[in-house]
């Protein structure tokens, strides 16, 4: 019964997600080109991530795990945090120095793919094949930032830890843990 209705959520945008517990795997044996189209199709950067499980014909087929589901506070939170880095770091724009906000950019590295909340890096050059944030040749941001809403605190330090940090990737992850209740801010008058 499981797998009936997580085919159907893969399938079908109108998902009530609300109703689901996380982590959640959405899909498996999906490839990382078919990740990413339907992260592009129905635009949930930052809230699915893919993970590795197995080659099959030369293939590498791995699961779809749904983390985080996306709030108004969780928005807020990025871009208050993104607004006050631009703010500290405009003392050095146009000069050698300059830090550029590269948002929630999608990273490959192996076996997995990930979109932070947002990152940050100083002008680089490219890396060597296959090293780069892009599973090619870009260079990984100096500093990602990953707010958790409904993701749990262990997940996002597992992260930090086991992909942005690894192998020096990234110099600093900043996570920040949103605990709210869900008693409506404003009342009907």
């Amino acid at each position: 019964m499981l797998k009936k209705y997580r085919d159907l959520w893969w399938s079908h945008p109108m998902a009530e997600w609300e109703k689901a517990k996380l982590p959640y795997v959405l899909a498996e044996n999906v490839t990382i080109d078919k990740y990413e189209e339907r992260t592009d199709q129905f635009n949930v950067r930052g809230s699915w991530e893919w993970s590795a499980k197995l080659e099959k014909n030369g293939i590498v087929l791995g699961d779809v795990t749904v983390y985080e589901l996306p709030t108004q506070a969780h928005e807020v939170c990025i871009g208050k945090i993104t607004e006050l880095m631009i703010e500290q770091c405009r003392p050095v724009n146009r000069t050698d120095a300059e830090i550029y906000l590269l948002g929630a950019t999608r990273t490959r590295a192996k076996d997995f793919c990930k979109e932070p909340d947002g990152t940050f890096r100083p002008r680089k050059s490219a890396v060597d094949l296959p090293n780069g944030s892009d599973g090619l040749t870009a260079p990984w941001p100096n500093i990602v930032i990953e707010v958790a809403s409904s993701e749990s605190v262990k997940h996002a330090k597992d992260r930090a830890r086991n992909y942005w940090l690894h192998g020096n990737r990234v110099h600093d992850v900043i996570i920040v843990k949103l605990y709210y209740d869900r008693k409506p801010q404003f009342q009907a008058v």
